[in-house]
């Protein structure tokens, strides 16, 4: 009967053993609570395996386990419990008692927000008071038990839960975020994106890029109870430093360097917490340039900070090292970073804030060696990293280590180097691409042999040619020595051929625009919305070339003189002379066609409500004339006028040549004296407005 009994006993538990092996992991990893999972619990019960559902060993598996996400249950683990209880001495029940009470306590207080914040004033404060509360719980765990994190693991839990539920205040009035900076809620967020779980700063910038919304923003300039949700934005990421906060998680939640430790390849939460860093910049930056931070600033009449005056880009150049990781981010070949679209969209993105910091003056001005840049480094600790940043600064880091450097000039050319021969593949390359050819540094991208690239970008005729075109047009433009030194280095490679080849409106010659855009598409007349998108691309793409190349030949009429080496005077205006005047022709031609352009569009104005509705608030609108006048192709007019007058001024066979062709047009050589005047009073005191004013009155 025994052994029968035994025999019985020990199948069961072998059937029930192999069930389980089969069928039941003992650990399934989870960061958050995704409902009851029978047969197991909730928690972070091992820390080297992590949170997660861990297989309760003692429930029964054919029957369901009701867990409720904080690691406690119900059901057959009670009478577990309590059988395995009995044999403990009474000092060591009451004990387990303590900590049992202690435990159900924890979990009331660090229960998240059971319930959506109430969008209004008492909504707020009650959320922002349990904020801050779960805070300070926390911080007071991690002080208590640094060595222990499964102690505070489900405050942090919490924490996560309840910064979560702070996205919906993205949709509350305007008016309310008065109230979260007499809360202090801002101080709250600070804190949030300072502390040493990761995973709370990454849930802290999604619920920030919810919560900081460029359009709602922008309108509070005329909008009284807007302009408090812009004054909170100006005293947590400016008065505050949220935004040096928010740049230095960078190197902790999307690390710079790639090494084979990184589990950036597979988390694609930290690819999208760097795009939420790059969306929150991009924000501030536009809100800065429209000119909406500047009523915070105004408004802050106790702020005795100076730093506080500098724009947002200035700070960023300054404070920070963003623009090292912007570079070490575009460097980044797509093989070394998983993620895919997450990734490439990324680096797209940082490309794109790239180009507009080097595009604001301020900014620029205090990013003067872009070849030269700190590398930013990979952090774990971010009040240590803004500490060493501030002493770098200031000049007082307590010990001197080899500071390694990165070339941002090289990394550019090297990302538009593949494309010297090739169209991009899609528009993200596109966009890329646009953005690689909108940043110069001229000193090292000449040492760099970058004016080379660019011609033979322009060579290849591919969509390439375009940007480079841009890229030319800002180097060879300007009145500083080393855009005159930019345009004899021009002369000496052999541009003039690639230029005037385009010049001349050669289809042949012109860059063509991938198949990925819409310039580049052809129409099959299927949709006529379609169609017509397609013909006014290829209409900008054409007179973007055409723009960019007037440019580039008016910086030559500049710059180049008697003084320049390779004969380059003479080069010049021997091709305006070669092939029978042809190009001189071309230049009456455009400047003709301009002249056109520019009185349509001045015309225009006057015609439009914009106009009648300026004179009624007592505008000038002769001034705004003017600037619609330039916008629409007088800007180009000028410059061309101003390059007939180096060309007529240097050359008697052109005088007399494009005396002959201004005749037959109904004009004389004075139209274009007057142009030049008209130029001059547009432009600031310069070395070039006294250089186009002696070329008027020369003619005149």
């Amino acid at each position: 009967m025994d052994d029968t009994i035994q025999r019985m006993l020990g199948t069961a538990t072998s059937s029930h053993n192999k069930t389980t092996d089969y069928e039941q992991p003992t650990f399934i990893p989870s960061k958050i609570w995704q409902g009851v999972k029978s047969g197991y619990y909730f928690g972070t019960t091992d820390a080297s395996l992590g949170t997660g559902y861990y297989l309760d060993s003692n429930t029964n598996p054919s029957k369901k386990r009701v867990n409720d996400g904080n690691g406690s249950a119900n059901g057959n683990i009670k009478r577990a419990k309590l059988e395995n209880d009995s044999n403990l001495a009474p000092e060591e029940l009451l004990a387990r008692a303590e900590k049992e009470a202690a435990r159900k306590q924890q979990s009331r207080d660090y229960g998240g927000s059971k319930k959506p914040i109430a969008l209004t004033p008492s909504g707020i404060k009650a959320a922002a008071g349990h904020l801050a509360k779960l805070i300070e719980q926390n911080q007071i765990l991690r002080s208590d038990h640094a060595d222990d994190p499964v102690q505070f693991m489900e405050s942090e839990l919490a924490l996560n839960e309840e910064i979560g539920a702070f996205k919906v205040i993205g949709a509350a009035d305007a008016s309310l975020y008065g109230s979260l900076s007499k809360l202090q809620v801002d101080d709250s967020i600070l804190s949030l994106l300072a502390h040493d779980n990761a995973d709370i700063a990454i849930s802290t910038l999604d619920m920030l890029v919810e919560i900081v919304d460029l359009d709602d923003l922008s309108s509070s300039l005329n909008n009284g109870d807007a302009s408090r949700a812009v004054n909170f934005v100006f005293d947590l990421f400016v008065k505050k430093g949220g935004l040096e906060l928010i740049v230095a998680n960078l190197g902790r939640i999307c690390f710079s360097q790639s090494s084979s430790n990184d589990n950036e390849a597979t988390d694609e939460e930290r690819l999208d917490a760097g795009d939420h860093v790059l969306s929150l910049v991009e924000t501030l930056l536009d809100l800065d340039q429209m000119g909406v931070l500047n009523s915070s600033k105004n408004a802050s009449i106790d702020d005795t900070n100076e730093s506080n005056d500098d724009s947002v880009a200035v700070r960023l150049v300054d404070n920070t090292n963003l623009v090292s990781w912007l570079f070490d981010r575009m460097n980044r070949k797509s093989t070394d970073i998983a993620g895919g679209v997450s990734a490439f969209a990324l680096k797209l993105h940082a490309a794109e804030i790239l180009s507009t910091l080097l595009h604001v003056g301020d900014s620029r001005l205090h990013l003067s060696n872009i070849e030269c840049l700190p590398t930013f480094e990979k952090i774990g600790n971010i009040a240590a990293a803004l500490d060493k940043k501030k002493r770098a600064i200031d000049g007082k880091s307590s010990h001197k280590t080899k500071q390694k450097f990165i070339d941002g000039i090289e990394i550019l050319l090297q990302a538009i180097a593949p494309y010297r021969k090739k169209d991009p593949k899609g528009e993200d390359e596109c966009e890329w691409l646009s953005a690689m050819f909108s940043s110069k540094n001229i000193e090292t991208f000449l040492n760099a042999q970058g004016i080379e690239l660019m011609l033979r970008c322009i060579r290849e005729k591919v969509h390439s040619g375009s940007g480079s075109l841009k890229v030319l047009f800002y180097v060879l433009s300007g009145n500083d020595i080393i855009n005159k030194k930019a345009c004899e280095v021009f002369v000496e490679v052999g541009g003039f051929k690639n230029i005037f080849s385009c010049f001349m409106g050669k289809s042949s010659a012109i860059p063509k625009p991938a198949k990925c855009t819409d310039a580049g598409k052809i129409s099959t007349g299927k949709s006529a919305k379609s169609a017509k998108r397609i013909v006014q691309a290829k209409k900008e793409w054409l007179q973007t070339i055409e723009s960019n190349i007037l440019q580039i030949v008016y910086a030559l009429t500049v710059h180049i003189d008697e003084d320049s080496p390779f004969d380059a005077k003479m080069r010049l205006l021997a091709k305006f002379v070669e092939d029978d005047f042809s190009k001189c022709d071309r230049i009456i031609e455009l400047f003709v066609k301009y002249d056109k352009k520019m009185r349509t569009a001045e015309l225009k104005y006057y015609r439009s409500e914009e106009a009648e509705e300026a004179e009624i608030a007592g505008l000038d609108v002769g001034l705004a004339a003017c600037d619609a006048k330039l916008r629409g192709g007088g800007d180009v007019f000028h410059r061309i006028a101003a390059s007939l007058a180096y060309i007529i001024l240097n050359s008697k066979d052109c005088f007399d040549h494009i005396s002959v062709q201004l005749k037959m047009q109904g004009l004389g050589i004075s139209v274009i004296g007057s142009t030049l005047e008209e130029f001059v009073e547009v432009l600031d005191d310069s070395k070039q407005r006294a250089q186009l004013q002696a070329l008027a009155e020369q003619i005149l």
